[in-house]
């Protein structure tokens, strides 16, 4: 009897079960009778939530759980014969990314390379890129931004930004007045980049760390960089980290430039009037650059005034400069033209007179030079960008010596000229085009000339009632010239907030043709002995190069920065390739303090032959 009684109970109590199963608590319940499992929980988590899914009486075990708990908060895991249950982590909401877009320019209407643009709020910034643009991923809500530039007045930018927002940025010239600097962390800071041996210099830069004789020189400024030597004392050459100076790149406008020095090492060849902005890298060279393997000085020339005419004038101890500049079309088009000449040739040519004066014995020498900068800029619309930057350099060195004596009824004289030129010239002409907020592009097509001509005579004669005999002539001409032409295309894609890519291509033909030339002639009774010799030869080469690059923020602290760059050079049936990679990284220890490391595979196929230790243009 007791027996029936029991089984009846436990009859009601299922019936009871499965008629009254409308919390998950109800399931649970039914679920350990059906399948001998026992559930596990804490006491915090409350399962008396109500069921409103489909039976589970007929589905297997880990389906009645799935359905059960889905959308629940709860999490189960099954251990034997056990399930144990967890509440889930609250869901954050999602954090939504707008993109802030824009050009910063000046009061000039002139793009600003390297301003900052940094958030006061996060402590994260952006620099603008050479064409002034800038890139800027921002979590949707308020920001306080704050634009800066050496030399302009900060300006703070207060947003509430929900999509994605394109806004220009204009920076007005600060006053001359010099007030109190107080120095803060921001985007130029180089512990916040994951590039390592770069220095960025500014118009101002150059024109207040480093003047020679009055004049502000680009090169004699870098000279003053840690690991960087200059060599001859007073040269301009660079010598960084021990490499030579054929090892480094100078590029004016995406044109590189051989020649760099006036005055035979003086003076540089970059007039700082017409210069906006010198990107040197000593070490750990970004992909997009090559064909050196010591330094990279990226060397940009300024727009002109979009609004107005203006200028300057400057006389230096040695040279004088001027600049002018100013729109074709207003707030279209613009011109900008320096030109810088020295003077010495004006001044030494009366010295020389006055102290030849009278003497048998006359010597004379001159010197110039002179180089001039030329850009057109016209802003077809607000995405796309045409230029045109001109440059010529020239300069020209002379020494005459003349010598005479009388030999009774003879006049002996020796007359020696030394003749010395070498200049640039070159040219590039480009095209900016953003397609999207986050894809650019830039096109380039190149022309660089690069001559050097050392010519030198010597005559010996007499005179006898004046009639002129002459002995001997020797004749000498030493010429180097250097012909690049090319095209470069380059892309800036930022993919998301996480990756920024840079890829392009570059070919360059390079046209060689030096030559050399020599004859003389000794004159006797009736017959001249004649010597000669010529050499000359023409070199041509083919270059092609690829890159790409990736600037990746893997965590707030910890940036790398990945690319690779290939490149075929062809001469003479001969052809070398080259693989050269690059990585660099940046773990951001404090906002004060950052490890940086680099790798840097470099290779250069034309490299410079000298015949002294001395830089010559010559060589």
């Amino acid at each position: 009897m007791k027996e029936f009684l029991c089984v009846c109970c436990f009859l009601m109590s299922a019936l009871s079960i499965k008629a009254q199963k409308t919390t998950i608590e109800e399931w649970t319940n039914w679920l350990q009778q059906r399948y001998g499992v026992h559930f596990i929980y804490s006491s915090e988590l409350n399962i008396k939530k109500p069921y409103k899914g489909i039976s589970l009486e007929d589905k297997s075990l880990k389906t009645s759980l799935n359905l059960l708990f889905v959308n629940s908060g709860i999490a189960w895991k099954k251990d034997g014969k056990n399930i144990i249950l967890k509440i889930l982590p609250a869901k954050k909401p999602a954090v939504v990314t707008c993109i802030l877009t824009g050009y910063v320019k000046n009061q000039d209407g002139e793009p600003v390379i390297n301003a900052s643009l940094f958030d006061i709020n996060t402590k994260r910034g952006v620099l603008t890129n050479e064409h002034g643009y800038y890139y800027m991923p921002l979590i949707e809500g308020k920001h306080t931004l704050r634009g800066s530039y050496v030399g302009c007045e900060d300006q703070l930018l207060h947003l509430d930004i929900h999509k994605d927002l394109f806004r220009n940025i204009v920076l007005k010239q600060s006053g001359t007045d010099i007030k109190e600097v107080i120095v803060n962390g921001d985007a130029r800071s180089p512990l916040l980049s994951t590039q390592t041996g770069k220095r960025t210099l500014t118009a101002e830069d150059i024109n207040t760390e480093f003047s020679l004789l009055s004049s502000p020189d680009v090169v004699k400024t870098l000279q003053q960089t840690s690991g960087v030597a200059s060599g001859v004392e007073g040269a301009s050459g660079l010598y960084v980290h021990g490499g030579e100076n054929d090892e480094n790149l100078f590029l004016l406008d995406n044109s590189p430039l051989y020649n760099i020095n006036h005055s035979l090492g003086l003076f540089s060849s970059f007039n700082s009037d017409i210069i906006k902005n010198v990107d040197f890298y000593k070490s750990g060279f970004p992909a997009r650059y090559g064909g050196r393997v010591s330094s990279v000085t990226d060397v940009r020339t300024r727009e002109g005034d979009l609004n107005k005419m203006k200028g300057t004038f400057s006389l230096g101890l040695l040279d004088g400069r001027i600049q002018l500049e100013g729109p074709i079309i207003k707030k279209r088009t613009s011109y900008n033209i320096a030109l810088r000449r020295s003077w010495l040739d004006f001044m030494s040519k009366p010295v020389f007179a006055l102290v030849n004066k009278g003497r048998s014995n006359k010597f004379d020498m001159g010197y110039l030079f002179y180089d001039f900068n030329a850009k057109v800029t016209h802003h077809i619309n607000g995405h796309s960008l045409l230029w045109l930057s001109l440059y010529s350099g020239y300069d020209h060195y002379n020494i005459h010596d003349k010598d005479s004596y009388d030999n009774t009824r003879q006049v002996y004289t020796s007359d020696t000229n030394n003749d010395f030129k070498w200049g640039n010239m070159n040219a590039a002409l480009n095209y900016s085009c953003r397609f999207s907020g986050n894809l650019s592009a830039d096109l380039s097509a190149i022309f660089t000339r690069s001559k050097s001509d050392n010519s030198y005579s010597e005559e010996e004669y007499y005179t006898e009632d004046n009639i002129r005999h002459r002995t001997s002539l020797d004749i000498q001409d030493n010429q180097s010239e250097l012909f690049d032409t090319g095209l470069k295309a380059d892309f800036d894609w930022h993919l998301n907030s996480r990756h920024h890519f840079r890829f392009g291509t570059t070919y360059m033909y390079h046209s060689f043709h030096p030559h050399t030339n020599r004859q003389a002639y000794y004159y006797g009774d009736n017959a001249v002995d004649t010597t000669a010799l010529i050499s000359s030869s023409k070199i041509h080469s083919n270059e092609l190069a690829v890159y790409a690059e990736d600037e990746m923020r893997l965590s707030p602290s910890l940036s790398l920065n990945t690319g690779v760059r290939s490149s075929l050079f062809s001469v003479r049936d001969h052809h070398y390739f080259r693989l050269d990679p690059r990585i660099a990284v940046k773990y951001q220890l404090t906002n004060t303090m950052a490890f940086k490391m680099s790798y840097t595979l470099m290779s250069q196929y034309v490299h410079r032959i000298a015949s002294t230790y001395l830089d010559m243009p010559t060589d």
